[in-house]
């Protein structure tokens, strides 16, 4: 039987997580969201948060791991920017991204920083709170004027918005 999306076990990334970054352990690991990726929150012994992030293969845009290394080296810039936006680990190899092996095979993963707050479906913001998240979207976008990477990144076309998905 071939695997397509396996949901990898909490203990094993837990594990994972003490081998490959410099946290304070023993870790704990549970799932916060199944979707395009897997999204699980990792507290450490002392009570630290951060999130793991395992990426799922066979997501037809992105071609390569080029893709998912565009995103953290974004991340980083606009961190460094001074945007509030989640910040992805080194391991203690010196990498962000890792690789680990799933039953479908090679999946990348990376740790970030935990965003505190309330998902904003779970609240009703007010005028002032859109405002502020108006102007931070401009800030991003202003900041993102000065990214540069090496890495490649999807382009959003009509094969990857309409073609492929039909």
């Amino acid at each position: 039987m071939r695997v397509i999306h396996s949901l990898l076990h909490t203990d094993d990334l837990a594990e994972l997580v003490e081998r490959e970054y410099a946290v304070a352990a023993p870790v704990t690991v549970s799932l916060l969201n199944r979707g395009f990726n897997d999204t699980y929150l990792v507290t450490d012994v002392e009570g630290g948060r951060r999130v793991l992030r395992v990426y799922n293969r066979e997501k037809y845009w992105i071609r390569s791991e080029s893709d998912l290394r565009f995103e953290l080296d974004l991340l980083e810039h606009l961190a460094a920017a001074g945007l509030g936006v989640i910040r992805p680990y080194r391991r203690t190899a010196g990498d962000r991204l890792g690789r680990l092996t799933a039953p479908e095979g090679e999946r990348c993963f990376a740790l970030f920083t935990y965003a505190p707050g309330t998902p904003s479906h779970e609240c009703t913001p007010t005028a002032g709170q859109w405002r502020e998240f108006g102007a931070g979207i401009a800030r991003m976008h202003l900041a993102t004027d000065s990214f540069r990477t090496r890495h490649d990144r999807y382009h959003l076309d009509e094969s990857i918005l309409v073609e492929r998905p039909l």
